[in-house]
């Protein structure tokens, strides 16, 4: 009811008698919500905000004793709840063995959905933060959309929306699905890492994606790190990491195991590396990047013996401020790149070889690149070649400053 002492025993019966405008907030007291196939609940038109002024359904922080459960009774996979109107934030709420639909301008914020709660999004400015999503999907059908800060476990994010970005977001587990499914227009995947038994990105129709910090795992037979055969694609300063006769890329043209035949043939991911990208512990779901510096565990910056080459590796003009120090000045990738929690950088001198770091045949003129973290031009490099397995090498070059990061060699002067 209006008030404290008077409380409505659920949501749908304190929308029969009350009339919710913008700027109202409903707040949801500790508990489960059973709700029965047959008593789901809908918000009508009628009960919505205004553009400044939202509708805030607020459930309880007591995660003590539970917090606001929305628990679906017996069978069915209608909705529990749906929102038919706007301008509507959510927060603190979880939906277990049901989910949630909504329509234009619906906030979901620091959300739980468990045991196959499906989230449907339509219509325009529709927003998911800081929500988790367990064996549960998250599908998007919007204009102007975004996803941020959200973990799905064993499920996927399935997007066919105009202008949606994808941001911090993990996706893991045993799902064989693809982890993210487009098949909208304009839209951009940024620091995100894709881990699950599928292909991590897909892309279908005649729509277009942007991907750049991205850290994509496929690992299995015909899967995908990448596998956009329509549409357009821009992709570059990821770590696409194929094991176990999986493919980096595919893209109109063709399929490709390694990274330099993606870069070639596809004309993809210049600048993104292929590399085991040291996770903490992937098996128990932690996916943070291993530092000689500092790693968050969930309680403490820990250090490691070992150093993710997946930091300090994202797109060099992209935001880097909210990472700790030391931060190299550049993002990381990955799902917590320009975060707080993102791992440490190094503070010595340090170098990543890029080219063909995951094997392949180089054949013609190619392009050696690297990447250099706080080395100066007085720091300089040798680049060699091994023509017997590492037994023995020969010198390309030597004496080049480690800041110029590629050397432009003619490899048709080698015997093969």
């Amino acid at each position: 009811g209006i008030f404290a002492c008077q409380p409505k025993a659920t949501l749908s019966s304190l929308l029969d008698v009350l009339d919710v405008e913008g700027d109202d907030t409903i707040l949801i007291d500790t508990g489960i919500y059973d709700i029965g196939t047959n008593s789901l609940w809908v918000l009508d038109p009628s009960d919505q905000g205004k553009a400044g002024l939202p509708v805030v359904i607020l459930g309880s922080t007591n995660t003590t004793f539970g917090g606001s459960v929305m628990n679906r009774v017996g069978s069915g996979s209608n909705p529990l709840l749906t929102l038919n109107g706007g301008h509507i934030l959510m927060q603190h709420i979880m939906f277990l063995n049901g989910g949630l639909a909504t329509a234009d301008n619906v906030g979901l914020s620091d959300m739980i959905f468990t045991n196959f709660a499906t989230v449907s999004m339509s219509g325009d400015n529709n927003s998911v933060q800081n929500a988790s999503f367990y064996r549960s999907s998250l599908n998007i059908n919007s204009v102007n959309g975004l996803v941020q800060n959200v973990t799905v476990s064993d499920a996927g994010i399935t997007i066919s929306g105009t202008n949606v970005t994808i941001r911090n977001t993990l996706v893991y587990g045993t799902n064989t699905s693809p982890a993210v499914a487009v098949s909208g227009f304009n839209i951009l995947l940024e620091n995100n890492t894709l881990a699950t038994r599928g292909s991590a990105f897909v892309q279908t129709g005649l729509g277009g994606s942007t991907l750049r910090n991205n850290i994509l795992i496929a690992d299995g037979v015909d899967l995908f790190c990448i596998d956009a055969p329509s549409g357009t694609l821009v992709s570059d300063y990821n770590n696409l990491r194929a094991i176990n006769n999986a493919w980096i890329g595919g893209y109109r043209n063709g399929n490709w195991e390694h990274l330099n035949y993606w870069q070639r043939e596809a004309g993809q991911d210049q600048n993104s590396i292929a590399a085991d990208p040291q996770f903490a512990n992937a098996s128990s779901g932690d996916y943070r990047l291993r530092s000689l510096t500092g790693r968050w565990n969930g309680s403490i910056f820990v250090t490691d013996t070992n150093h993710s080459p997946s930091i300090d590796a994202g797109y060099p003009i992209s935001s880097f401020g909210l990472e700790p120090a030391p931060n190299g000045q550049v993002v990381n990738q990955g799902f917590d790149g320009n975060t707080a929690l993102a791992s440490k950088s190094r503070t010595n001198v340090w170098l990543l070889a890029m080219t063909a770091n995951d094997g392949g045949v180089i054949k013609g003129t190619n392009t050696l690149t690297w990447r250099a973290g706080n080395a100066g031009e007085s720091d300089l490099v040798r680049l060699e070649y091994s023509a017997d397995s590492g037994a023995s090498w020969t010198t390309i070059v030597s004496g080049i400053s480690a800041t110029q990061t590629n050397y432009l060699w003619n490899s048709t002067t080698v015997a093969s």
